[in-house]
């Protein structure tokens, strides 16, 4: 089975699905197999970082106007993308049985895969906290900026009091070095140890 890796952040704009893109890419380059599934739903953009416009789209899947195998593209990166919507409430309205499901159907699919990217939305809906729930891997980012400090740990605190069980990581996006994001690290670690009895 592949490694699946989900990416969030407790607030937009941090870098997130720059982040999936890159990683995803780089992975390619190392002769790795990668799928990405654009779970940012609703607001989903990958499609425009790559600079592509696809035919279908998950709205497509969810409403059953196509198979998970119809809306996959494979890119210009060697990397497939599952395309998210954009615009579409039906998608942000997911139950958790409609996301484990979909989950389940992108990695059975993908079973040849190295690697499953998912770049979920921002925040804690209930949308984006059903796709966390379901990863193994979850990694948070977070800039040096109260408000991203302040949702990311509240992000983790949703995921834990929900029974997230996987494992839990994050990264410092636009610090200036090492430093600044060790500094970024501890804030959200040690908030983490002394209020939740959780590890990230």
């Amino acid at each position: 089975m592949p490694r699946v890796i989900a990416v969030t952040s407790g607030k937009g704009g941090v870098g997130k699905s720059n982040f999936v893109l890159n990683v995803g890419i780089a992975l390619a380059m190392m002769d790795c197999s990668v799928q990405i599934l654009d779970a940012d739903l609703g607001l989903a953009n990958l499609d425009v970082l790559l600079g592509i416009r696809p035919l279908r789209t998950l709205d497509d899947l969810i409403a059953g106007r196509a198979g998970l195998g119809d809306i996959t593209i494979k890119t210009a990166y060697e990397v497939e993308l599952i395309p998210g919507g954009s615009g579409t409430q039906q998608l942000t309205e997911l139950n958790q049985n409609q996301i484990a499901s979909l989950v389940e159907s992108v990695a059975d699919q993908a079973r040849s895969k190295d690697f499953i990217l998912v770049d979920t939305g921002a925040g804690i809906s209930k949308a984006t906290v059903g796709f966390l729930l379901t990863a193994p891997e979850v990694l948070v980012a977070v800039s040096n900026e109260p408000t991203s400090l302040t949702d990311a740990y509240a992000l983790i605190k949703v995921l834990h009091q929900n029974g997230f069980a996987g494992r839990l990581a994050m990264f410092a996006s636009g610090v200036n070095d090492s430093q600044e994001a060790r500094s970024v690290y501890k804030k959200i670690s040690n908030a983490a140890q002394r209020f939740l009895n959780c590890q990230v």
